[in-house]
C-alpha cells in the first residue's frame, strides 16, 4: 500500500455519499492491506475478497460477479452467485452485509 490512508478513506467517504460499493481484491496476505482494503469496502458499502494469485479462475469469478452487479445490480448479483458459487459466493456475502448496513 503506497497510498496515504487518509486519502484513501477520503475518497472512499466520497464513493459512499455518492451510493457507489467498492469492490476490492488482494493478492496475498499483507495484512495492512487487508485492514485498508476491508475499511474502504465497510465504507462503501462494498466488499473485499482475497484471492490466490495462483488461481486464474478465482480471479474471474470475482471480476465475472462485480461485472453482473454493473450490469444488473444487486438481484444480478445474487443470481450470478446462486449459478457460480465458489469466491462470488464470499463476495456477496460481504456486499449483502454492507447493502443492509446501507438501507
Amino acid at each position: 500500500m503506497e497510498e496515504r490512508t487518509n486519502r484513501i478513506f477520503a475518497a472512499a467517504s466520497e464513493l459512499s455519499i455518492l451510493g457507489v460499493p467498492a469492490f476490492l481484491f488482494q493478492e496475498g496476505g499483507n495484512p495492512a492491506a487487508k485492514r485498508i482494503f476491508s475499511e474502504v469496502a465497510k465504507l462503501t458499502g462494498g466488499a473485499w475478497c482475497a484471492f490466490d494469485g495462483s488461481s486464474v479462475q478465482q480471479l474471474r469469478d470475482l471480476l465475472s460477479a462485480v461485472a453482473a452487479y454493473a450490469a444488473g445490480g444487486k438481484s444480478a448479483l445474487e443470481n450470478f452467485t446462486e449459478r457460480k458459487g465458489g469466491a462470488a459466493r464470499q463476495l456477496t456475502q460481504q456486499f449483502r452485509l454492507g447493502y443492509d448496513k446501507k438501507k
